[in-house]
């Protein structure tokens, strides 16, 4: 009888301690002694995960939401409580919007190179946006209700730039040098332009541009001294191309060009620009340069790439399409500039006046000296200027860029003193640059 007992309480301590070490076993699972498994496991309760986004709420009541892109970067952004937001790119660029009281919002965006741009939205619908480029450019561009952009750059030499383009399709670009000229270039949907140029001693060259209905251009140039010079340029339907110019003194020149843009006696499958070695009659030298796009001017030839030396034998290219490149570069036909060289002996004493005719900037020096800027982004244009020159050889030279593609035009005439008409420089008064 005593037995029983006995038995019955071994079986029930037997009972507890499998039951306590069944607990335990459990407790030990819930609780792992290893503390990145922990992490781990939390973690995946709340995770970011590529294109989500969490949010956070900072002591100085600021939110920042943190977004983590598919590419595994991290975008930041923090909204203060006055609601201005400051973004953070991966790239380091950092964006601020601001909106204020009367529903005006303005954006500022800060990247890593420097550049900053500042961007305007009123509630009457117009924006302005400014940027300022590490090497001190600023740009600023504005957008009325009515559809009006204007943009203007001021560059570190000071010469200022603005382009208004109007809902009707007119654009004007006024560009003020920092030698105080001003140049007001508008050009209409008719196709009519018109340059106004204005230098700081107060003279005022305009000139205008039409297309009548047979499809000739003519050009009326108003000099500063009075009087005016017309020049209309007629092309054939086989491609020839009449110039007559009508000159303050009364004359007119005629020139007439065969359909492939060259001159009579030149044959007409001659290529314009050659190499040099395999022409030797030919004398000027033209050293090409590759140039940035959306360039305004000849460019600065120490600061831009060099690409080879190209000879031509006259600066007799005219208004024209531009397809054909240069030897060994045949893609080249826009954004490209030529740094021209060669000699002329004059043949007498006297007053000479030099015409040049390009598309787009040109200048023509003499013995190093400025005789004729014709400089900018503009259509075929024609400068001119008299000359006092003396008898023998002269180092000439003509700085020609050629901007957006396709139309080109060159060309470099001269009228001798007591000559009636004006004419290309003979070749036979050339010879190759000495350096």
């Amino acid at each position: 009888m005593r037995i029983v007992p006995t038995l019955l309480v071994g079986l029930v301590a037997l009972s507890a301690c499998k039951t306590a070490n069944f607990k335990g076993a459990t407790g030990r699972a819930s609780k792992p002694n290893n503390p990145s498994t922990i992490s781990s496991v939390e973690g995946t309760e709340n995770p970011i995960v590529p294109g989500t986004s969490t949010a956070a709420t900072n002591p100085d009541a600021s939110t920042t939401t943190t977004t983590k892109n598919p590419d595994g970067t991290v975008t930041t952004a923090t909204t203060t409580p006055d609601g201005t937001t400051t973004t953070k790119a991966p790239d380091g660029t950092t964006t601020v919007t601001k909106k204020n009281a009367d529903g005006t919002t303005t954006t500022t965006t800060t990247k890593p190179d420097g550049s900053t741009t500042t961007a305007t939205n009123k509630p009457d619908g117009s924006t302005t946006t400014g940027t300022k480029n590490p090497d001190g450019t600023t740009t600023t561009g504005t957008k009325t209700p009515d559809g009006t952009t204007t943009n203007t750059t001021t560059k570190p030499d000071g010469t200022v730039t603005t382009e208004t383009k109007k809902p009707d399709g007119t654009i004007t670009t006024e560009t003020k040098k920092p030698d105080g000229t001003t140049v007001t270039d508008t050009r209409k949907p008719d196709g009519t332009e018109t340059v106004v140029t204005k230098k700081p001693d107060g003279t005022t060259t305009t000139s205008t541009t039409t297309t009548k209905p047979d499809g000739s251009v003519v050009t009326t140039t108003k000099n500063p001294n009075g009087t005016t010079t017309t020049t209309t340029t007629t092309t054939k339907p086989d491609g020839t191309v009449t110039i007559v110019t009508k000159n303050p003194d009364g004359t007119t020149t005629t020139v007439t060009k065969n359909p492939t843009g060259t001159t009579p006696g030149k044959t007409p499958t001659e290529p314009t620009f050659v190499e040099c070695p395999e022409y030797p009659d030919r004398m000027l030298v033209g050293k090409l340069y590759q140039m940035p796009a959306n360039s305004d001017r000849v460019p600065n030839f120490s600061q831009v790439k060099y690409l080879k030396d190209v000879c031509l034998k006259q600066l007799d290219v005219i208004d024209r399409d531009f397809t054909e490149g240069f030897p060994g570069i045949a893609g080249l036909v826009e954004w490209f500039a030529l740094d021209i060289n060669w000699r002329v002996n004059i043949p007498e004493d006297g007053m000479y006046t030099f015409f040049i005719n390009s598309d787009d900037g040109s200048n023509l020096y003499i013995d190093g000296q400025l005789v004729i800027n014709n400089d900018g982004l503009h259509p075929h244009e024609e400068k001119q200027q008299l000359t006092k020159i003396t008898k023998g050889w002269h180092n000439f030279r003509v700085t020609w860029y050629q901007g957006p593609r396709y139309r080109i035009a060159l060309e470099l005439f001269w009228k001798r003193p007591d000559a009636a008409n004006r004419e290309y420089i003979p070749t036979g008064y050339f010879a190759r640059p000495t350096r």
